[in-house]
């Protein structure tokens, strides 16, 4: 080395030796933060031997390997699947020319348009931490460690580990349909999507409330979707980084052109529309999607999404503790939507969950013990969420909790396979959801090998199940329906004396082999009989003079009772008994009756529908019966997959997609590569566990080009000049059984 240039070294290496003292002072100041140094800030870019090289459209094949050639070069193949862009690079042995004339001498061949060299770049690994969120601790649901009273460890809905597989929701976009969402919140704000967003009470673009502290309720949905990882306020999302928006109605308001017009917004924009409102859930009232809306969900799953369909998810009601059942909320019980419900903490169905047959599945969103220690009505250590002014929430709680939670499950599995069906999500919701994990619900298995039950419908979402199969899930094949009459389509109901209609099914009149939905319409009124003395009431404005005329028990509608047998003998209660609707001036009005609890039957048989009245003095008229079967004409695929018996490295013997492979697991037994899904017993050399995946453990001992994990590792620097080159070496030692914000398997 020249004396000229041993000087130069010596400039360079201490104008490196300043930057770089100041770099790793800023790393030891702020390691709590959890950010990177890529090497480009400790050292100036530099260059590869290695061009992107854009040939012109009159290049023919093989014309590439002889450009290359002619330059000294190698030619390493198309760039992705890019037209006329080739990867060229210096071979192993070197080229004497520099890297410039190089260029230069790609640049001036007539067949190449242009030359790019190029710009070496650091990336690093970014290893999974639980959220840093304050609420985090607070959020049993999502992460369940056996700090809530009474709860197992685990009873929750598996998201971390759809977490650590990488999967955030990235990329879809949700829309919560409520009284307005805040997006200037700090939780929000990033993730906010104006686009998936829209006020139909001022008709501006802007959802937020007029007044934010009494209208949060839309807030607190949006922020259970996506509120931001480790922002510092509040909690985090389930979908953390899927994008949110705002549809603002005036729920106490509302019209059928209305809640129309916030359903279809921006259908095929919008992926998720999260809806946790419905009918009064008193006990009393009969409601449902109007001629519009219910044109509007139709179009919306058959041409949304670019033609994948809309998901509509619905919560299933609050009204358990009067009685009150979803089979009186067409909302919810519609073939378009998904209906959820609630489990508290124990794994019981929650106290204001409403049951039926229509409902697909729960979320645990209800934390009894907090509930029932509540002096002052706080319920501290609900669902942690985000409210009106900046502020956060740990009481927000009911079935408004579980339908966004479910969205943001859904916006999991959708950034794994964006081409998901409506259906495919419903099926995967069927085959995921976890009943093991709970109690005191009817359960029994249908003519389809599956469990079901009214209180759970399939059992509780579960994120990482879901997520897994959504990668290796075949769509299911057109839907088909069949519209069946029996020959008797009326009736008279009087107490004590039921009467059953049947249905005969044949592949003469349908052709299903497979079902999804079943759904029964018919009209059925009270009647007062000439001989009582009963008075006729007629919707709810009675409860405004006397309160106590819910309690009425003669002749009401709240007394009727439906129930649908399969061939098979699984029987659905479409309409349990209803103990506080009184009316009995109105009754059913060509009401869709939907069950779910059929799901993977074949309909071929004798079905049969059997009507009660549970109260004298009066009877029930019946009309217009039908029954209309929708599924498929074959098992789909995705559901011929599933074996008997998994392999034997996954957590249950029957719940995995495919008998090829532990990838196909919905849950490991012991451990899961995080990078191929198979299960192992043990995490292989260099790999570490993190909440019961083994990832590749951040680089300990050794020269990692000036990177550092400052979220990972507890970091001493040491500068190191060796070579002419200053090598800034981060050595660390790991804390991982004790380190805080990990899991601990």
């Amino acid at each position: 080395m020249t004396a000229k240039g041993f000087f130069m070294l010596l400039l360079l290496l201490s104008c490196h030796l300043v930057s770089s003292s100041k770099i790793i002072s800023s790393v030891l100041s702020d390691e709590a933060n959890g950010w990177f140094i890529p090497l480009d800030e400790i050292q100036p870019p530099s260059y590869l031997n290695s061009w992107a090289v854009f040939l012109s459209k009159d290049a023919g094949e093989g014309t590439a390997d002889s450009i290359a050639q002619q330059c000294g070069l190698i030619n390493r193949g198309k760039v992705g699947n890019l037209e006329n862009v080739y990867h060229f690079a210096v071979e192993d042995n070197g080229n004497d020319l520099k890297s410039d004339m190089l260029a230069q001498l790609l640049q001036n061949h007539s067949l190449v348009d242009r030359v790019t060299q190029q710009l070496k770049k650091i990336h690093i690994q970014r290893w999974f931490s639980l959220p840093s969120d304050p609420l985090w601790s607070k959020q049993w649901s999502l992460y369940n460690t056996g700090s809530i009273t009474n709860s197992a460890v685990n009873r929750d809905l598996n998201v971390v580990h759809a977490w650590v597989q990488g999967v955030t929701g990235e990329g879809i976009r949700v829309s919560v349909v409520d009284d307005g969402v805040c997006h200037a919140h700090p939780d929000l704000k990033n993730n906010y999507d104006s686009s998936a967003s829209f006020n139909f009470v001022e008709f501006t673009n802007d959802p937020t409330p007029p007044n934010p502290k009494k209208q949060s309720h839309g807030t607190s949905c949006a922020g259970i979707i996506a509120m931001q990882k480790d922002s510092g306020i509040c909690g985090v999302g389930v979908a953390y980084k899927a994008r949110i928006g705002g549809i603002r109605v005036n729920l106490s308001s509302s019209s059928d052109i209305i809640e129309s017009s916030a359903l279809g917004h921006h259908n095929n924009y919008v992926d998720i529309y999260s809806n946790s409102w419905g009918p009064s859930d008193s006990g009393y009232v009969v409601d449902g999607p109007g001629e519009l809306l219910t044109k509007t969900l139709e179009n919306g799953v058959l041409k949304g999404r670019n033609g994948l369909g809309n998901i509509y998810v619905w919560a299933s009601g609050n009204g358990g503790n009067n009685g009150d059942s979803c089979a009186a909320d067409g909302y919810a019980s519609s073939i378009y939507t998904i209906a959820v419900g609630s489990a508290n903490e124990k794994g019981y169905q929650a106290l204001y969950d409403e049951t039926c047959a229509g409902k697909l599945a729960v979320t645990y969103s209800f934390n009894m013990a907090s509930y029932s220690a509540s002096s002052d009505n706080n319920m501290k250590g609900q669902v942690p969420s985000t409210v009106s002014y900046q502020q956060c929430t740990v009481s927000f709680m009911g079935s408004s909790a579980s339908a966004p939670i479910t969205a943001g499950v859904i916006a999991l599995a959708l950034s794994v396979n964006s081409s998901l069906t409506w259906r495919d999500i419903q099926y995967l919701i069927v085959y995921t959801a976890d009943h093991t994990k709970l109690k005191g619900a009817n359960w029994r298995r249908n003519g389809g090998g599956l469990r079901v039950s009214h209180e759970f419908g399939f059992g509780a979402i579960d994120a990482e199940a879901m997520v897994t199969r959504s990668r290796y899930w075949v769509n299911v094949p057109e839907r088909v329906s069949c519209f069946i009459r029996p020959k008797s389509r009326t009736g008279t109901i009087y107490d004590d004396e039921p009467v059953t209609t049947t249905f005969k099914v044949n592949s003469r009149r349908c052709s299903i082999q497979y079902i999804e939905h079943v759904v029964v319409h018919m009209t059925l009124s009270v009647n007062i009989d000439d001989t009582s003395d009963y008075p006729g009431y007629y919707g709810e404005d009675y409860v405004d003079i006397n309160p106590f005329i819910i309690f009425f028990t003669g002749p009401r509608r709240g007394a009727i009772t439906v129930d649908l047998g399969s061939p098979f003998g699984t029987t659905s209660h479409l309409l349990p008994q209803r103990k506080y609707d009184f009316v009995n001036d109105e009754g059913y009005n060509h009401w869709p009756f939907m069950s779910v609890q059929h799901w993977g039957e074949n309909p071929m048989g004798y079905w049969n529908i059997t009507i009660r009245f549970y109260a004298s003095g009066g009877h029930v008229t019946m009309s217009n019966l039908s029954m209309t079967l929708y599924g498929t004409e074959k098992i789909p695929e995705a559901v011929k997959n599933i074996p008997n018996i998994c392999d034997r490295s996954c957590a249950s013997y029957h719940r995995c997609s495919n008998a090829n492979g532990s990838k196909y697991c919905d849950k490991c037994l012991s451990l899961r590569m995080a990078d191929s899904l198979q299960c192992v017993t043990s995490c292989p050399t260099k790999y570490c566990n993190v909440a019961g995946y083994c990832e590749e453990c951040p680089p300990s001992n050794n020269n990692y080009a000036g990177v550092v994990a400052a979220a990972v590792l507890t970091p001493v620097a040491i500068i190191g000049i060796a070579t002419g080159s200053v090598i800034v070496s981060i050595f660390a030692y790991w804390k991982w059984k004790n380190r805080e914000g990990y899991t601990k398997f």
